[in-house]
């Protein structure tokens, strides 16, 4: 019985970080991801000067993978961004080791999307979206798709999106 329940609590917590767990960065390279938010932040409550624009830190994603082909991989970040009720979230690319900054992007928020970060490689990054329907909350979008990002001319660039409404089924209504 031990046992399983040994088995059982160390599965959900390695299942429970997915793909785009955090991966081993060194203190530095936090640092400059945190830099650079924090400079995100400041240009965007000086944008719209009646928000306040902080990052909520508990929802940033991590992962690393080779976006232009050197031996080193590329830190890709989603981080979001609240201000008063409501959420942006934003892709920022760093080359690694030396945390260079290569692009970001607005890439989904409340009322337009969510997204997760999937896979890096072949110069692409894939995203997971939930698009919202016509019977979601603003809560919670739940028309699964795919979505892929490349660096072009120093910026993020959205390529295909494919929206899979085979696997979306309405809320039955009593």
């Amino acid at each position: 019985m031990v046992v399983l329940i040994s088995f059982l609590l160390i599965n959900s917590v390695s299942f429970a970080d997915g793909p785009a767990s955090m991966p081993p960065l060194t203190k530095k390279e936090i640092r400059a991801v945190d830099a650079f938010i924090k400079g995100q932040e400041r240009i965007r409550s000086h944008k719209y000067v009646s928000l306040n624009r902080t990052e909520y830190r508990d929802a940033r994603q991590y992962l690393l993978g080779d976006l232009n082909g050197d031996k080193f991989p590329d830190l890709v970040v989603r981080y979001t961004l609240e201000e008063g009720n409501t959420w942006t979230l934003y892709l920022a690319v760093f080359r690694r080791p030396s945390m260079q900054h290569l692009a970001h992007a607005l890439v989904g928020g409340k009322g337009y999307r969510s997204v997760d970060l999937n896979t890096v490689a072949n110069g692409l990054i894939e995203v997971k979206i939930l698009y919202y329907s016509s019977y979601d909350g603003l809560c919670c979008p739940s028309v699964p798709g795919t979505s892929v990002y490349y660096i072009a001319e120093k910026s993020l660039r959205e390529g295909e999106v494919r929206v899979d409404c085979t696997q979306w089924k309405p809320p039955e209504r009593p």
